[in-house]
């Protein structure tokens, strides 16, 4: 087994004891969780530090490679979105949980450089049975938002309520932003109706959570906005369109040619009525043929997949 430790290739500064902290977390679905590596930075410090709205976050990222086989990158973001530091974690051994113990140190001793190292591993051990979960409040839910778009974002309808919008009446609906991809979190008062949106992202459907009452990750697969607007754009041209053709042709159809077996070289209003017509109708289906599965495809999709009971943070927040 060899494990390596790259320190900071930025150089970090001091930050103040009572900083907050949050923490984003990636990796493959058998290594180690965002909610089970917080929960180990907060047993090595002793306390609390990850909060909502921090003045400072770590992003990480755990993948798997060849040589060696795992490699870990944390990087220290200011509230600013300024990066103030990268550090490394690498090891070859075949299970990327032996690296756990030495990702939660570097992340703890980023936070308080006075936390000491841990003990070296004499053996590999058998990992221990997960704890089971604990939220914070009553009836809170356990949501892991899983998807490859960064802009895929859990929302939460507020409420409903009627208001004046340039002194007219109108039908005003409050939502809330819950948590931004890739993210777990609690959600309290999951009573709500949920959709998944964000800048790009067609919304999806409204879904609940009170069916998943120990947790549930959501694996969602978003859809462009943009396609689907240019596909109501498209279909709604292609309706006016068919709208106008259809009793063009039907009038163009119904008229008597004023002189019945000569023909006129210069056609006449009958054979232009008929032109536009079928050109209206013929554009109007094919627009319609194309932007109704620009509707249909263009959608934002959401999988539900039950969490057992699992180690959490002691936080609540969709950054931890």
């Amino acid at each position: 087994m060899r494990f390596v430790t790259l320190l900071t290739l930025i150089s970090l500064p001091a930050f103040a004891a009572d900083a907050r902290w949050g923490l984003r977390w990636r990796a493959p679905e058998s290594c180690i969780s965002a909610a089970d590596l917080s929960a180990k930075v907060q047993e090595r410090l002793g306390r609390p530090v990850f909060a909502l709205n921090p003045d400072f976050r770590i992003d990480g990222v755990l993948e798997a490679g060849t040589a060696p086989r795992w490699k870990a990158r944390l990087t220290v973001v200011s509230a600013a979105g300024d990066v103030l530091g990268t550090r490394e974690v690498v090891g070859d051994d075949a299970d990327c949980r032996a690296l756990d113990a030495r990702i939660a140190f570097i992340v703890a001793t980023t936070i308080d450089a006075k936390v000491s190292a841990p003990p070296e591993p004499v053996a590999k051990a058998a990992p221990a049975p997960e704890a089971p979960r604990v939220a914070r409040l009553p009836g809170a839910v356990w949501v892991e938002l899983e998807t490859d778009d960064p802009e895929a974002t859990l929302y939460r309808h507020v409420g409903t309520s009627y208001g004046t919008v340039a002194g007219k009446a109108a039908l005003l609906t409050t939502i809330s932003k819950e948590c931004v991809a890739p993210c777990s979190t609690f959600i309290e008062q999951p009573k709500s109706d949920f959709f998944i949106s964000g800048t790009g992202v067609a919304g999806s459907l409204s879904f609940s959570l009170l069916a998943y009452p120990e947790g549930v990750k959501l694996k969602v697969k978003t859809g462009s906005s943009y396609l689907r607007m240019l596909g109501w754009m498209l279909s709604s041209l292609s309706i006016v369109s068919l709208a106008v053709g259809i009793p063009l042709s039907i009038i163009a159809a119904g008229r008597v040619d004023p002189h019945p077996g000569v023909q006129n070289p210069y056609g006449g209003l009958q054979t232009s009525l008929r032109d536009v017509g079928i050109g209206l109708l013929i554009g109007g289906a094919a627009g319609l043929g194309a932007g109704i599965p620009m509707i249909a495809f263009s959608g934002t999709k959401v999988e539900f997949f039950p969490l057992p009971a699992a180690t959490t943070p002691l936080t609540n927040t969709s950054e931890i």
